[in-house]
């Protein structure tokens, strides 16, 4: 069977082709065809012109470099290369505030910085924080927005 990927606006070669098969074997998970990019950086993933949907290994060879553009961009907001798209931007303000336009660096960690600089936020740990927060909140009888929403390795660009 033929298959029509993209990853970061390139066909995947017989290699790239094949590691996705292993990963595929790995989580029992096939991708449809279609264009998608993916950090090699964060293993954040998404369908070509979106934001995030999913995370995967960091450093995966499925794909070559990312383009700036591949989210649709338009916010001035970049990590690892890539501008984020609005809804990127939307999901980490409610965790971090406000997010000026500036370009940041994400590992696979979650930690995250400003580009060529230290890390200053692991954005997993505050997010465990905010919950946490938010639950005692509720417990207490308080309302409050502390959740942040999270990716789940599969995303849409997946079927089963």
């Amino acid at each position: 069977m033929t298959r029509s990927i993209t990853i970061n606006g390139a066909a995947l070669t017989a290699e790239q082709l094949s590691a996705l098969d292993r990963l595929e074997a790995e989580t029992g998970d096939r991708w449809r065809d279609g264009a998608y990019w993916y950090d090699a950086r964060s293993g954040a993933v998404g369908e070509w012109g979106g934001p995030a949907t999913g995370w995967l290994d960091a450093g995966l060879p499925i794909a070559g470099p990312m383009p700036a553009g591949c989210s649709g961009g338009g916010t001035g907001v970049f990590v690892n290369g890539r501008e984020l798209h609005l809804v990127d931007v939307i999901v980490l303000e409610h965790l971090l505030g406000t997010l000026p336009p500036a370009r940041y660096w994400c590992d696979a960690q979650r930690n995250a910085g400003f580009e060529d600089g230290p890390a200053i936020v692991n954005m997993d740990q505050l997010s465990r924080q905010r919950r946490a927060g938010a639950e005692g909140c509720a417990r207490s009888g308080m309302h409050g927005h502390g959740g942040f929403m999270t990716f789940s390795a599969r995303g849409p660009m997946r079927t089963t």
